[in-house]
């Protein structure tokens, strides 16, 4: 059976063939004719096809460049969403705490201090041995003249002290934050000599907070001459530390 394109193709090599000067002489058509008519039908038939097929196949390549350029927005959204609310978090985490904006990064808190008198003598019970040489003093939290750190922010601070005795004598002293020792050490220096102790303490503070060095023993003399110092130092600043002591 042959469709409308075949027919019309037909149609137009019977007339090329038709002898035009006898309208009434009968038609003929070789067999040769024919089978070349056909021929070519098919070889059009053919590259018709290969047209659709071509087509079809762009038009599906077009489809998945549409699907491969919306699912790479998809993840581009995805990912920026990501970022913002990673960027948002730390944000948040660098600069609030407990629903307060704050900002630490640039708080430094740090002393340092010697005795630098040969000997310190007739201190007194829970009298505050005074490092009077001061070797770091960052964020004045420290006062040489009284011997006296006061915190000047709330936070996590660490203190440590070392202390040499007099020779062959014995002493008791202590790092106390608001008059209430927290660490004590001991110390006795035997055959002539002294004697050296070192005491650390890591302690949360609150604004205000003093700390220093007391000795617990009764008119007692301590070595100076650098030998026996007194530091602190700001580890982390913080917004509402819990009391401590005092």
């Amino acid at each position: 059976m042959l469709n409308m394109f075949q027919k019309i193709i037909l149609s137009v090599c019977i007339l090329s063939l038709v002898d035009a000067s006898s309208e009434d002489e009968q038609i003929s058509i070789k067999k040769e004719d024919l089978k070349v008519l056909m021929n070519k039908m098919k070889t059009f038939e053919s590259v018709i096809k290969e047209q659709a097929d071509l087509v079809r196949n762009q038009q599906d390549t077009i489809e998945e460049l549409k699907t491969s350029v919306q699912n790479q927005k998809i993840v581009s959204a995805e990912q920026e969403a990501k970022l913002n609310l990673c960027a948002t978090k730390a944000d948040i985490k660098r600069h609030t705490h407990n629903g307060r904006r704050q900002s630490y990064d640039n708080t430094v808190v740090a002393f340092s201090a010697t005795l630098n008198q040969r000997n310190v003598e007739h201190i007194g019970v829970h009298q505050n041995i005074v490092f009077s040489d001061v070797i770091t003093n960052i964020g004045n939290g420290y006062n040489n003249h009284h011997g006296l750190f006061i915190a000047p922010v709330s936070g996590l601070y660490m203190f440590s002290t070392t202390i040499l005795s007099g020779q062959n004598v014995e002493y008791v002293a202590a790092i106390e934050i608001n008059g209430s020792d927290v660490v004590r050490m001991f110390e006795r220096g035997t055959d002539n000599r002294h004697g050296s102790a070192t005491q650390t303490v890591i302690v949360q503070l609150k604004k205000g907070d003093d700390v220093a060095v007391q000795s617990l023993s009764a008119d007692h003399t301590y070595w100076g001459d650098r030998y026996s110092s007194f530091s602190g130092v700001l580890l982390q600043e913080l917004e509402t530390p819990s009391q401590i002591v005092g």
